[in-house]
This record gives structure tokens, sequence and C-alpha cells, in this order.
């Protein structure tokens, strides 16, 4: 065997217990010591399967076929338990709340320092420089479960790095991440070389690609492609066959037949020296009934830790499409649960299609606003998928033949009727927000509102989605989403707001609130290159269309 290799795979299969047919087929795979290396594809193509193989959470964990060889800096896996390989291979899970367990965030630090038998003044310094190095000083004293998705996503990252592993799997690092914190964390880990030896990350999100030194693109268990970045991310094509999306930039460099480069948004400005862009401008937004209405609304916790709602007051009108975004910690998820009841206003109101929220009987008013938690498996719990769709109307008390008829559609919409009697537990993270989704539509509420609607979906996934929302939007629904993913704001939204620290900061249609002077934050490439040309396109469907050559 060569020199220098951290992770080594021979000939690798493996099926399910469960399954018939393998979900690896003959992998084969190097991986240098020091290389930072990105495993992509679209959803159940294998890779989180293929990474648990590295520490022996495969086969022993989660049982089944296994064939061919695996080494772990020049070390045969085969039988060795997985606490003997944790030292050597740290792993963040895709649903990196099942590592968390404390009772708060600094015993999560120390749990595995302290069963590697670390000295105290070490273990305290460590701890020290982790909690700084990931921006979560303040959150020492908190209980894991009280934290935002984004800030339990970065207490989990570090509490595997705690220990100094000398391989770092990451399984889609990023999910729940505000775009401030995906960068963060995607700038810092290939800096992280005193720390970390070698990096392998899952994902699917090609704009997080590009400090890698090799991506390798998985599809049905096979190893489709391994090489640089530069020579993938420039092929949109391939990228979406694979159900992943292109990159912008590429694609506007395909639409005006320039030969496709990895460029920033100032080099590619650059370079369309002969072209301008003309402004596209925002529709008057449309007034009518009030479907939600917030005035100085104000919540908090516990007394330990500041408001995480602090005097905040909008309007939602019936038939709106509305995103709302902001930093991990804002806020967000806290309005969503007063939206609908889950939370009562500590001080302020809340509105219902005109009806103050304490006034609903809790069951009248879960039939007309709906929510989608931002973890499906929080709301699934029956056996089968059909099950949990019926749920709804049957405690209702809708008539039968509506039941049927609802259910039906609903799961017609969703695409679930091929898995009405499986297990929702034994589907993909994708068809699981599916199944929740279809639930809340099998009621018919008037206002859906939906956590994170995306996190954990592919591209084509994410696609499906929110052309979903958009055909349930123009049928007249009110759509309410909360989602870092703010390019889907741009493309599907008609109105914006925008939270900090409990505050709303600002509110508009997208274009004028992130092409305005009022939001400083991290804009996505498109954005920023709009920006640069003195234009406001959103898509790249808009900046082709208004890029004109002079």
């Amino acid at each position: 065997m060569k020199e220098g290799l951290a992770i080594v795979l021979q000939d690798l299969a493996f099926s399910y217990e469960s399954q018939t047919s393998p979900v690896l087929r003959g992998i084969n795979l190097e991986v240098s010591r020091g290389e930072f290396t990105v495993i992509a594809g679209p959803s159940g193509a294998g890779k989180s399967t293929l990474c648990r193989t590295f520490n022996n959470i495969i086969p022993m964990f989660y049982r089944g076929n296994l064939s061919g060889q695996r080494f772990i800096r020049g070390e045969l896996l085969d039988k060795q338990p997985i606490a003997s390989i944790a030292r050597k291979v740290g792993m963040v899970f895709q649903d990196f709340e099942q590592q968390l367990f404390s009772t708060n965030s600094l015993l999560e630090l120390s749990f595995t320092l302290e069963n590697f038998g670390m000295p105290q003044p070490e273990m305290k310094n460590r701890m020290s420089e982790l909690l700084e190095k990931f921006g979560i000083a303040s959150l020492g004293s908190r209980e894991p479960f009280s934290l935002s998705g984004g800030e339990k996503q970065k207490l989990a990252i570090a509490s595997v790095m705690a220990y100094k592993p000398e391989i770092l799997v990451l399984d889609e690092p990023t999910t729940d991440l505000d775009p401030e914190s995906r960068e963060f964390v995607l700038q810092s880990i290939p800096k992280l070389k005193d720390w970390i030896e070698t990096i392998v990350i899952i994902d699917h999100e090609t704009d997080q690609f590009l400090d890698a030194n090799r991506i390798c693109l998985l599809r049905d268990g096979n190893l489709q492609y391994s090489g640089t970045p530069s020579a993938l991310l420039t092929q949109s094509n391939l990228l979406e066959s694979n159900s992943m999306a292109p990159l912008d930039l590429i694609q506007i460099q395909e639409k005006i037949h320039m030969t496709p480069q990895l460029l920033t948004p100032a080099d590619l400005a650059s370079r369309l020296f002969n072209f301008k862009m003309e402004k596209i401008g925002t529709p008057a937004r449309s007034s009518g009934r009030p479907a939600l209405q917030v005035e100085h609304l104000t919540f908090q916790y516990d007394e330990q830790s500041g408001s995480a709602l602090d005097d905040i007051s909008f309007e939602i009108f019936e038939g709106e499409f509305v995103g709302i975004v902001g930093n991990n910690g804002s806020g967000k998820s806290t309005l969503l649960k007063h939206l609908n009841g889950l939370q009562l206003p500590q001080s302020g109101t809340v509105k219902i299609l005109n009806q103050e929220v304490r006034q609903w009987a809790r069951k009248s008013l879960a039939q007309k606003v709906a929510l989608v938690f931002q973890n499906p498996d929080h709301q699934i719990f029956h056996t089968t998928v059909r099950e949990e769709v019926e749920f709804g109307p049957k405690q209702f008390g809708f008539p039968e033949a509506d039941t049927k008829r609802l259910v039906d559609l609903a799961m017609e919409t969703m695409d679930l009727i091929g898995v009405s009697d499986r297990d929702p537990f034994q589907l993909s993270k994708g068809e699981r927000q599916r199944v929740a989704v279809a639930s809340i539509l099998s009621v018919n509420p008037d206002i859906l509102i939906l956590d994170e609607p995306t996190t954990g979906l592919d591209y084509r996934q994410q696609k499906y989605m929110m052309e979903l929302l958009r055909n349930l939007h123009q049928q007249g629904k009110t759509i309410i989403i909360v989602t870092h993913a703010i390019k889907l704001v741009g493309e599907y939204c008609d109105h914006a707001l925008l939270l900090d620290r409990g505050k709303k900061v600002a509110e508009a249609h997208p274009r004028d609130l992130f092409f305005g002077d009022t939001v400083r934050m991290k804009l996505p490439p498109l954005w920023a290159l709009s920006r640069l040309m003195n234009g406001d396109a959103l898509t790249v469907e808009e900046f082709a269309r208004e890029l004109k050559k002079m």
C-alpha cells in the first residue's frame, strides 16, 4: 500500500440487512493524508452509507452484508471496535441532534475529552478555544435542545473536533447554518490543519466545493467521478443530471457563450465590461384581508437568556408568499410558533384571520394554520405513510369520503402514492419531509408555515418542494417559510422579513430587501455580480434577460 494515505477502500460493497439491492457497489477510493475531500451526489446515492464504513458504524451498528477491504492510516478496519477507531475518525452525522445529549453545551464539549482522560487544565483551554472559534462562547451554560438548529449544528461540530481526530467526517455540516455561519465554517475547516489532518465532507451544495482538493461524485452506489472542483463545477449538465445545483456564475457564462471558468463575481464583472444591466424594479405590495397581524410581540424563554422576540410588529396578507430570514438564533422558529398558537405572547398581540390567537379554539386554529417543523421527525408518529396523512382529517371529524379525497390528493401532490404502506421512518429525509407536508395539506389549511422546508434535500428535491409551494400559492394559499437559503426567497417569495437577535430589522419585497442599503449580509454570487453591474436580478433567468451589450 502507498505511503501517506488516510483512507483506502478496495472493492467496497454493502447492502443493509433489510434490503436486497446493494447501496454501495464495488467502491475503490484513496484519500491522501492532509487532503480535503468532498463526497457529493444526489440523495440516496450512498454518501452517508459510505462514510459510516470509515469508523465501523457499518457494519457493527448498522448491520448488513459488507465485502471488500477498508484501511484507515494503513490499518485494516475489519472487526476493530468503534471505540478504538473514535480517536482516529470523528464524525458529525447528518442528523446532528442525535449526537447531543448533555444538559449544557460545556458538558457536551467535555464529554469525549473526559472519556479520553484529558487533564482538566488542557481540557479547559481546548474548550474555551473551540467556543471562541465557533462563535458559541455565550451558549456554554445553555441546554443544547434550547438552541436554534444552527447553534446545535455548530456545537455538534465543535464537540467532535474537541479531541482532534486525525480524520474528520462531516455529513452535510452546514444544512442548518445561516449564510454567515456557513461561510465561517467552510472557511475555517480547511484552515484547521493544526487540529485536523484529513477532512471529508458529504454534501450536495455545489457552492461548498470550491476549496476542496478533490470531489468524488457518487451515484447509485457507484463512484462516478473523482477529480478537481474546476473540472466538475464547470459542467452544469453533469451537475443537474446528478441532482446538484449548477453554479449561477457558470450558467451566466454559458448563456453568453463564454468558456466556463470558476470566477469570483468581481472577476466576471470585469470580463463583462462591454455589457450593462437594466434594473427590474419592484411591483407594489398587494394588500387585502390580513391573514396574520403581529403587534409589539415580545417573548423570553427564561430570565437568563435575552428576549427571543423583542417588540416585533408586521402583517401578512392573504395569498402572500412570505420568506423570513435571519442569522441562527435570531428568533425565526420562535416567531413561527406564535403564528399558530404553539407559543402565546408574553407581551403584544398576534391576530390570525382577524381573531386574537388566545380566542381561537386550538382545534379550529390547527385546521386554519398548519406548521411543518424544521425536523419532520418531530411530527411524524404513525406506522405507515397513509395513516400519517389521514390523521388530521380523522381528528377533525371530516366525512369519510372527504377524508379519502383530501388524503389521496395530498399524497398524489407530494408523490407518495408508491410508499403509502411504508413506515415513514424507513424513508429518506426528503421523503419524510414530503410526508410531513402531505399530513398538513390533507386538512386543507388556509395558511401553510414551513420551517426550513428544503433542509437536507438535494437540488431536484428542493426544486420539487418549492415548485409545489409556488403552485399552492397560485391556488390562493398563504405561504410562510423560514429559510437560510436566501436565494429561494429571492426566487419564490413576494415579501420578506429580516430578523436579527429577536428584532425585526427590515421587511420588503426580496429585491428591495437584499439590494437595499439596510441589509448587511453575504449575498449569493449572482446577486453580488448584479450589484457590481448596478442591476437587481435575483435569478439567472432575470440576469440573462436584463444583460444588454453596449
